[in-house]
């Protein structure tokens, strides 16, 4: 079965594309472009849509591009005993601050049996959605985000598989601005390391700067093993390190090691029109490992992105969610706040009704006679609504009820020698006649009423025989 894969390698300075088609254990480069990076965004973006519109690169085969390595970083992790393999990303807080601009992930390598280390491998999060933006723009389907150093490694692994399967290899690749070590111990990632050139870069054929990354070199293995580099250890260079002579002879001097080139055609064949040149090992690694992601380690940033997207959908869904809910329950409690009320409206209007009723049909028409029947009626008046009080409290009266006023005007003038002649009442007001012998009695009467919330309008007539007329209604409570 063929599959094609198309390998991008965007730097600081140039895009290298190299398009690759594998058919059972062969590979084959059928298309290569290269071009300076501007500065601007929008000129990558066109480049790359260049390539099926107009380079002839197949706009359905799957994509591979690298991390920014100016932004990349990596780390080695402290070793785990077996008893915390189960989970060695739990530790990862550790080595990065994972803050939402940071994508990170582990490979893992093993020294022994009973000891595995990670390295932990990080990128920026706006830099790497920033060329999936570029490339979904060129209308290519991005399958894999890499980092440079993995994707060499693969090529190496590729082109010489004798070499790092069987003895521990150094690997340096470098461009215009980075020197990547990546160090790898049969076949597996044991370090890996980005150092900036900048300030070498343009004299780099000086020998004290030659002496400043060789030393860099010899650290990185020392940090690895804890001990000095070997004279047999096998470094493989490419990029542009491989047309520098007097660093790879210095290195040759310093380590006693045998620097070779890293051959890009050794198992992966070219079309004919295709010359090899070490500018696309990195873009021939990277469709490489999009070809065959578990014939060699790495690490594919793109289930980073898909996860921290799915968690952030998750996580707004979940809101979206939680808030229709309240919605719902807020809406379903204002309903039925709203039910309640009116039914409890319409039963305090029905029980008032009722009991207006009563008191008309109740009340006789004989003035001796309310006296009698009034506390009777009061009492049956209130039994009757008492089961409805809690219920009903909101829309209870804050007044006496007639007959109630009635029963208070009766035990009032009995015990203050007050002689009641004449009633006439509705069901809001009461009026009365009286006779009283002292006017600190009819005082007394005034004050007892109003101790119970009615309001009296009146006067005592002392010229017929102290008589007094009042017009008594009930006050808010």
């Amino acid at each position: 079965m063929k599959n094609r894969a198309i390998g991008i390698d965007i730097s600081c300075s140039n895009i290298h594309a190299v398009q690759l088609i594998k058919n059972g254990d062969d590979y084959t480069v059928e298309k290569s472009m290269s071009t300076p990076t501007r500065s601007a965004s929008d000129s990558i973006s066109r480049f790359l849509s260049s390539l099926t519109n107009q380079h002839g690169f197949d706009n359905k085969a799957l994509a591979a591009v690298n991390t920014p390595t100016s932004s990349t970083y990596y780390q080695d992790v402290d070793q785990y005993t077996a008893q915390h393999l189960h989970n060695p990303t739990s530790q990862i807080d550790e080595i990065f601050s994972t803050k939402e601009e940071t994508l990170t992930s582990l490979v893992s390598y093993q020294h022994n049996p009973y000891k595995q280390s990670f390295i932990a491998a990080a990128t920026n999060t706006a830099q790497v959605q920033t060329r999936l933006d570029m490339l979904a723009y060129a209308a290519l389907q991005v399958n894999l985000i890499e980092v440079s150093l993995f994707a060499l490694h693969t090529n190496c692994m590729i082109n010489h598989p004798t070499v790092l399967e069987n003895q521990t290899t150094i690997l340096l690749y470098s461009d215009e601005n980075y020197l990547g070590i990546l160090i790898s111990e049969k076949g597996e990632i044991v370090h890996a390391r980005n150092i900036c050139l900048r300030e070498h870069y343009d004299n780099i054929t000086n020998i004290e700067n030659i002496d400043t990354l060789i030393r860099e070199i010899t650290l990185s293995w020392f940090h690895t093993y804890n001990n000095n580099m070997p004279s047999n250890i096998t470094i493989l260079c490419s990029g542009d390190l491989t047309s520098k002579k007097e660093f790879i002879d210095h290195l040759t001097q310093q380590t006693m090691c045998l620097p070779l080139t890293l051959s890009l055609d050794n198992h992966v064949k070219y079309s004919n029109d295709i010359e090899p040149t070490q500018s696309m090992a990195i873009a021939q690694g990277l469709a490489l490992r999009s070809l065959s992601p578990d014939k060699t380690p790495g690490i594919n940033f793109l289930c980073k992105t898909q996860q921290k997207k799915d968690v952030q959908s998750a996580i707004n869904s979940s809101y979206k969610i939680t808030g229709a809910l309240i919605c719902s329950i807020a809406m379903i409690l204002f309903i039925g706040y709203f039910v309640q009320y009116y039914q409890l409206s319409s039963l305090n209007t029905k029980i008032e009704t009722e009991s207006l009723n009563q008191f008309n049909e109740v009340m006789p028409k004989n003035t001796k006679m309310i006296l009698s029947v009034a506390p009777v009626q009061l009492k049956s008046y209130l039994k009757e609504t008492k089961a409805q009080h809690d219920k009903l409290a909101a829309f209870l009266p804050t007044t006496l009820k007639p007959l109630e006023v009635i029963a208070l005007i009766q035990s009032c003038s009995q015990s203050m020698d007050i002689q009641l002649s004449q009633f006439k009442y509705t069901p809001k007001t009461i009026s009365i006649m009286g006779k009283c012998n002292q006017s600190a009695s009819y005082n007394a009467f005034i004050k007892a009423l109003e101790s119970h919330g009615m309001v009296s309008h009146g006067k005592q007539d002392n010229t017929q025989k102290n008589t007094f007329n009042l017009k008594i209604t009930m006050r808010q409570l």
